[in-house]
């Protein structure tokens, strides 16, 4: 169910309420895809089990924490996120497509700090580009939103549909205290170092989420 309201400015903004079953269904599948782009890839089938077991683990609750959230609209409800010390970095990369062409990453995982790291694999709730909504964040209590580290850039391109370039702002490399990780998709989809003072950023290139679960 959706509706439509508008801020101040006359902007309107679409909601959206997903029931359990849509979020099941939903979760389960994205479980079963990325299972079978794990395999792909040639991840062991021990890592590939661990894996999917903690995505599976945390799902019911994930479901439950979602049907509680008016979305907006272009949001995506649940993202299941395989953080660093999983797989390689390249490897994740190569598993996201935009346009037709494979990920790839100029960076070494070992150069970049993360300051939001979770040790094991978890999901994302309410991932989104775009300016952060302030009235989402007061109906669901929420000071502050989290922004995205490398990792999980990676993770949300693999669902949304990129139209910018992405930075990882929660992510930062350990010789500059001025260059991030942006996800570069004017050509092939690919992980670069970018110096801050040397961009323009619009807040479609900033990606946030409400929660990690």
């Amino acid at each position: 169910m959706s509706k439509t309201s508008q801020n101040s400015n006359q902007v309107s903004t679409q909601w959206v309420r997903y029931n359990a079953v849509n979020l099941e269904n939903s979760s389960k599948k994205k479980l079963e895809d990325l299972k079978v782009d794990l395999k792909k890839i040639g991840l062991s089938e021990g890592t590939v089990r661990i894996i999917i077991d903690t995505l599976e683990k945390k799902r019911s609750a994930v479901i439950e924490k979602c049907a509680q959230i008016e979305f907006v609209v272009g949001q995506i409800p649940m993202i299941p996120v395989i953080p660093a010390g999983w797989m390689h970095l390249g490897l994740l990369a190569g598993m996201l497509s935009h346009k037709g062409k494979n990920g790839s990453t100029s960076i070494y995982e070992n150069a970049v700090d993360s300051l939001d790291r979770l040790s094991e694999p978890y999901w994302m709730i309410g991932a989104y580009n775009g300016t952060t909504n302030n009235r989402q964040m007061k109906m669901l209590g929420i000071k502050d939103c989290h922004r995205l580290d490398m990792f999980e850039v990676l993770n949300f391109a693999k669902y949304a549909n990129l139209k910018n370039n992405i930075y990882a702002m929660s992510s930062i490399l350990k010789f500059s205290d001025c260059q991030v990780p942006c996800l570069d998709i004017s050509n092939n989809p690919k992980l670069i170092a970018v110096d801050l003072r040397k961009v323009e950023m619009t807040p479609d290139n900033i990606v946030f989420c409400l929660y990690r679960v």
